[in-house]
């Protein structure tokens, strides 16, 4: 399978294999040092904003692509 067509299948994807390697990364550094890198945040208007048009973005993204994702082969 190509970065191509991952993408074709769920554009998110990507998103979440980044959060996935900052997880890995984190718990290898704390593993290393004994010190774990902790964050704080505390998410506003903007960031609910942009989750909510991404949110819908990827769902109509998906929607123009039932054909493909529903009968795709691999």
């Amino acid at each position: 399978m190509t970065f191509a067509t991952a993408w074709q299948y769920n554009p998110a994807a990507f998103l979440v294999m980044g959060f996935g390697a900052l997880g890995v990364t984190r718990s290898l550094f704390g593993a290393a040092t004994g010190r774990w890198v902790n964050v704080s945040w505390r998410p506003g208007r903007l960031y609910w904003t942009v989750a909510t048009v991404g949110f819908f973005g990827l769902w109509v993204y998906q929607q123009q692509h039932a054909e493909f994702i529903i009968n795709a082969r691999v």
